[in-house]
């Protein structure tokens, strides 16, 4: 399944804004090891780590809602709609916590209003966030 949006590096480096903004992430982008090698010498190499250092950026509710016809009503906030790299910098509790608070606040809006979460009014949604203390924008 795929979200409305697929979050990639390009996201998290340099196309940080985004019009559905639900918080700000910040995790540098962070990918262990996924091989290591005994080299001849007796060391070690390890291949595959991936460390990227980020501006903080805005995560999009997109990623936590799949493509309406695929789905609906389904809030996705941990295996959210990413490619490895920007999953990379999503993985982290902050981001858990603030995917997981714009997920229960936009069902909340879904079953008041008698919509699909897709359909959820961003703007509403975005302003009770802030009024629960989310950040949405650097100063």
């Amino acid at each position: 399944m795929l979200g409305a949006h697929v979050m990639t590096q390009k996201d998290v480096q340099t196309d940080r804004s985004k019009p559905d903004v639900i918080g700000m992430g910040s995790y540098n982008i962070d990918s262990h090891n996924f091989q290591r090698v005994a080299m001849p010498d007796g060391s070690v190499k390890n291949e595959g780590d991936t460390e990227i250092h980020v501006q903080p950026y805005q995560i999009p509710y997109r990623i936590l809602v799949p493509k309406k016809q695929q789905a609906v009503n389904l809030l996705v906030p941990v295996c959210v709609s990413a490619s490895h790299i920007g999953y990379a910098s999503l993985r982290l509790e902050p981001q858990y916590m603030i995917m997981g608070q714009a997920a229960g606040v936009a069902a909340s809006l879904a079953v008041r209003e008698n919509v699909a979460v897709q359909d959820v009014d961003i703007k509403e949604l975005q302003n009770r966030l802030v009024r629960g203390g989310a950040i949405l924008h650097l100063p």
